[in-house]
């Protein structure tokens, strides 16, 4: 199909009451409902660690482990703190943002999953950015004090480096020891309402979801002297919420929340002089929420209502393109999360505690 006739069916396709797509085929081949443990998932991570097990957090019903080995299946789950953004692993240690501003830290021994502690996270917002912490929390949106983290070893110690949206810092806290993790160190990044971390070497990229469009760049190298050292400036990678894979370690893949949005690849080879290597950005993927990579596939959740998820083919990074979208998924309003394992996407919407799962197309030869 030709690109402007495919763009036209999406289009029309995000207003109808049944799955529309376009492209690869990404039938649902399952749909799992679980009041307890899928309330309103943001973020889904499988890691190198465990390659069959997923680890969800939500904002509403904590922690949960689940084993996609085969038919997903629940295996552990936390809620004394219910609502929880950001996660990473490193080994045994996973640790996890709680947004009213606070690190946790887990071992993670096969499906079981222990709580080591909860360090209360201190921030230092201006009068100006608390107001405005204050009108997000009573708008509906809970608490962004804290949330998103990424993991670094290094030195024979680990440190944890947390976006702090309202007061626009990066904290680093080290988690070396599990059951004492401590704050260290803290930078103003500039960013408004600072968001996604996506960490290549000792330099952390982040961007926020204001409407500023910043990508800044902080040398972590000293935890305890985190410092601003670069950056780029436009708004379709404002959230900068990235992944990467090991086929392309000096890339990062990020999903552009804007409109148009959809897919943005950085050359991160120089961290502290980031540029863009390669781009889609299309109308019908405005509000790419999340990606996730596969066997030189990149996939999209769509947040908007319906919303749907789009793959984009990444064998050339440098030239990525539309594989496949598909819109008004059954089970899933406003698609929110997403993970890749094997030949399934697990998808998750902010308006259903479900998790859908996909059969993903398969990857094809350069």
């Amino acid at each position: 199909m030709r690109a402007p006739l495919l763009l036209a069916s999406l289009l029309a396709a995000c207003a109808a009451p049944v799955p529309r797509s376009a492209g690869a085929p990404v039938p649902v081949v399952a749909t799992i409902d679980d009041a307890l443990r899928l309330d309103f998932v943001v973020k889904s991570k499988i890691y190198p660690e465990a390659p069959d097990q997923l680890v969800l957090t939500a904002r509403r019903s904590g922690v949960s482990l689940w084993d996609v080995a085969g038919p997903p299946r629940p295996v552990a789950h936390w809620a004394e703190e219910r609502d929880v953004e950001g996660q990473d692993r490193v080994g045994d240690l996973l640790v996890v943002v709680a947004r009213r501003g606070a690190l946790l830290t887990f071992e993670i021994a096969g499906d079981r999953l222990r709580h080591r502690a909860t360090l209360p996270l201190v921030t230092r917002p201006t009068p100006g950015e608390a107001f405005i912490g204050d009108g997000l929390r009573l708008a509906g949106g809970g608490p962004f004090t804290a949330l998103h983290v990424a993991l670094r070893a290094a030195g024979g110690r680990t440190h944890a480096f947390v976006s702090a949206p309202v007061s626009g810092e990066l904290l680093a806290v080290d988690v070396t020891d599990p059951d004492h993790p401590r704050q260290v160190g803290a930078v103003d990044t500039g960013v408004e309402l600072i968001e996604g971390v996506g960490l290549h070497g000792h330099h952390v990229l982040t961007a926020g979801f204001g409407s500023d469009g910043r990508l800044r760049v902080v040398d972590v190298a000293d935890p305890a002297a985190l410092r601003v050292v670069g950056g780029l400036d436009a708004p379709a990678w404002r959230q900068l919420i990235a992944a990467r894979d090991a086929a392309h370690p000096d890339l990062l893949f990020t999903a552009g929340w804007d409109d148009p949005g959809g897919l943005v690849v950085f050359d991160v080879r120089d961290p502290a002089r980031p540029r863009v290597h390669g781009q889609l950005l299309l109308p019908a993927l405005a509000q790419a929420n999340r990606v996730a990579l596969a066997d030189g596939q990149a996939w999209l959740p769509l947040e908007r209502s319906p919303g749907g998820l789009a793959g984009v083919d990444i064998r050339d990074p440098a030239r990525p393109r539309l594989l496949s979208l598909a819109l008004g998924i059954p089970g899933v309003d406003k698609p929110y999360t997403l993970a890749a394992h094997g030949d399934f996407l697990y998808l998750f919407g902010s308006r259903a505690p479900k998790m859908v799962v996909l059969k993903r197309p398969p990857g094809g030869p350069p």
